[in-house]
């Protein structure tokens, strides 16, 4: 019986050595399993049956005795990498390197193969970025893997320790004998000698087919895939429209249906308008404001204007207004030491008009005014478009109107017109962290989309709460950076991110298909020592922060914030 358990020895060896790395926490986990195997083989257990289920009480003591103190791999092992997984991690990978098949590996951790799946390429992409994208490939790893073997002195141990005295004796065994259908009890020899007996229990019923003729199945076969052909028909022949001028497409510049007028009719509010909505609201009159700063911000939701005074008693005031409408989103107000009076300084009429006319322009469409101090000395800084789309900045003396400063640039179409597209930056980077695209709606979401000058910034969450903070050039498509958050949890027992975000969505009302829903928060957290789902997420109207379980899914904090 001892030779029947040798044979299998060198195999956990070479899993235990993966798992921890040591080797004394090897050879101990090793004599561990078989000790366990040998009270419940019999004379008629195979070496197949003794492979797995041996694996199955290996990863369990691994599981529940924890990881070695120390590490006996080369300092340039490529199975080093290993070590730096999380352990459920790493019991996938061990099993593999072992030689366990898909199925076999299913059938010990007693799951399908379509969840297995995904569990094997989080395994993968984890070891990926665990070696900032050096991680030896997997040939190498198995090539290593193979090379380990216990010493003559360390089966010597391993047999030694299955002989020991303390090792129980063979317990009995609950059987069904089919030809007397009467419960009995047997020791192992008496199993052995009635074995030919046993079959399956008599209480469990056979598994119901379905039969069905040819004839029937080709039918069937053909009603499930005629929908599936046209609907690929209808996508393959259908072309999109495309704009006519991509300029439009441009938040500032929607489709005029003036074109004879120079200047595109916008939906916002002009600059003198949101003033006088934000002075409004301060209940202050225009004599005794000095406005500093006044833009038109057209990378929020929805935009917006900036728009910060000061009046002629030191308080400052910033009001934060929907340009289309001129709704109240945000405000703040400030206590400060700085006096300023609006008579110091030229009128802002005034002032646009020496910018227009530096620049050789009837008309314009502003987009920043701001009162700058360099060196006590007021000057103000304009930014404008024309027709034509290109921005110019001008910078003005506050109290004589000399002009100090003139730019030009291109129009905002061309300078955006080499880049690639958002959409095509967020493929980029699920492409860089091996998520599949088909698989990206319903496994990813994303909390940041930012172009920052001539780079795309993207952050987004896994469904198994990994987080990705990627870097990309606009103008060629290149990753240039890469930062991995990993869950240190097992988290093959949540309910995972997807599922998480449709019952908070559900929570405030909303759905997923709704594009004024922008997540702006999406990972897992320890709180009160559990894991849970944090999510935050906003509308034009509303800010939601939600906590859901990781396991039942039971929202633990529900908050809602008017904007």
């Amino acid at each position: 019986m001892h030779q029947h358990l040798m044979r299998v020895a060198p195999l956990f060896y070479r899993m235990a050595m993966l798992l921890l790395g040591n080797r004394e926490s090897a050879r101990n986990l090793t004599a561990q399993t078989l000790r366990t195997l040998m009270q419940s083989m019999t004379m008629r257990t195979d070496e197949a049956e003794l492979r797995m289920t041996g694996a199955g009480e290996l990863l369990q003591n691994y599981t529940s005795q924890g990881d070695a103190s120390g590490c006996d791999f080369s300092e340039d092992s490529p199975l080093l990498s290993l070590l730096t997984l999380h352990s459920t991690d790493r019991c996938l990978c061990a099993m593999l390197l072992c030689g366990f098949s898909e199925a076999e590996i299913s059938d010990v951790l007693d799951c399908t193969l379509s969840a297995l799946s995904p569990k094997l390429q989080k395994v993968r992409r984890h070891l990926t970025f665990s070696c900032n994208h050096h991680a030896p490939d997997w040939d190498t790893l198995a090539a290593a893997a193979d090379a380990i073997s216990p010493s003559e002195a360390e089966l010597d141990t391993i047999r030694s320790a299955l002989s020991a005295k303390d090792v129980q004796p063979p317990q009995t065994r609950t059987i069904e004998v089919r030809k007397s259908g009467i419960v009995q009890e047997f020791t192992r020899a008496d199993t052995d000698e009635i074995y030919s007996d046993v079959r399956k229990p008599l209480h469990i019923q056979p598994t119901p087919t379905i039969r069905m003729p040819v004839w029937g199945l080709v039918i069937l076969i053909l009603v499930l895939l005629l929908p599936a052909g046209i609907s690929g028909y209808l996508l393959l022949t259908h072309k999109p429209e495309t704009p006519s001028n991509p300029s439009q497409e441009h938040p500032l510049f929607p489709p005029t249906e003036d074109p004879e007028h120079p200047l595109p009719e916008l939906p916002f509010l002009e600059f003198s308008e949101a003033r006088t909505q934000a002075l409004d609201y301060a209940d202050i009159s225009a004599e005794e404001a000095t406005f500093l700063k006044t833009k038109l911000c057209t990378d929020t939701t929805p935009i917006s204007y900036d728009i910060i005074f000061l009046s002629t008693d030191g308080t400052q005031y910033e009001y934060i207004l929907d340009a289309e409408s001129g709704t109240l989103i945000d405000f703040q107000k400030t206590q400060t030491n700085t006096t300023l009076h609006p008579q110091d300084f030229l009128p802002l009429e005034e002032v646009r008009q020496i910018a227009l006319d530096s620049a050789g322009l009837k008309d314009a469409i502003f987009t920043k005014e701001k009162l700058d101090n360099d060196n006590d000395t007021f000057y103000f800084k304009l930014e404008f478009l024309d027709a034509e789309e290109k921005v110019y900045e001008v910078s003005i003396l506050a109290k004589t109107g000399v002009v100090v400063k003139y730019t030009v640039k291109d129009s905002l179409q061309q300078n955006t017109g080499s880049f690639i597209t958002l959409e095509a930056a967020k493929q980029q980077a699920l492409l860089r962290a091996n998520v599949p695209l088909k698989d990206a709606a319903e496994q990813v979401i994303f909390t940041k989309e930012k172009l920052d000058g001539t780079v795309y910034l993207l952050a987004f969450t896994l469904e198994d709460g990994t987080q990705y903070i990627i870097e990309i050039d606009a103008k060629t498509g290149h990753v240039n950076t890469v930062d991995v958050i990993l869950v240190s949890a097992d988290t093959s027992d949540y309910i995972g991110l997807a599922a998480a975000k449709k019952i908070a969505l559900e929570r405030t009302g909303l759905t997923d298909s709704e594009d004024s829903v922008l997540f702006t928060k999406a990972k897992i957290e320890r709180s009160q020592a559990t894991y849970v789902y944090e999510l935050e997420f906003e509308t034009p109207e509303y800010e939601y922060e939600v906590k859901l379980h990781t396991q039942t899914g039971e929202v633990l904090k529900y908050r809602a914030l008017f904007r």
